[in-house]
Parts: structure tokens; sequence; C-alpha cells
């Protein structure tokens, strides 16, 4: 078996990423949101901060329900 069979295979079962793609597009929605609030600059910054402490979690929640291998 050589390296690109491998590869190939690795990317179709971890789905080229996709639960980290779909996560990461959750994050950002959440932060959009945020930046859209009357807040005040700092409050804002902060809870950016937590929400990108979400990523790897949701990540792997959304594959599990994708049923997708995210360590491959």
């Amino acid at each position: 078996m050589d390296l690109l069979t491998m590869k190939n295979e690795l990317s179709v079962k971890s789905k080229n990423g996709t639960s980290f793609l779909l996560s990461g597009v959750i994050i950002w929605g959440i932060i959009t949101i945020l930046f859209l609030q009357s807040f005040e600059i700092n409050t804002k910054n902060i809870f950016a901060l937590y929400s990108t402490g979400l990523m790897f979690p949701l990540s792997v929640i959304i594959s599990k329900i994708m049923k997708v291998d995210w360590k491959a």
C-alpha cells in the first residue's frame, strides 16, 4: 500500500474534516452574533474567547452525529 492510497483512505474515513469545518462555521456564527450585540468591547472579546473553546467539543459531537472517524 503506497502513501497516496493511505492518504485517500483516511480522507474518506474522516470525510475531509467536515465536522471541524461545520463547527468552525457555528463558532464564527456565534462570534458574529456576539459582536452585533450592544455589550462593551471587553465583554465581547471575553465571550469570543470562551466561544472558541467550544470548537473541539462541538466538532467531536458533530462527528458522532455524522458517524465520522475524527481520529483517523
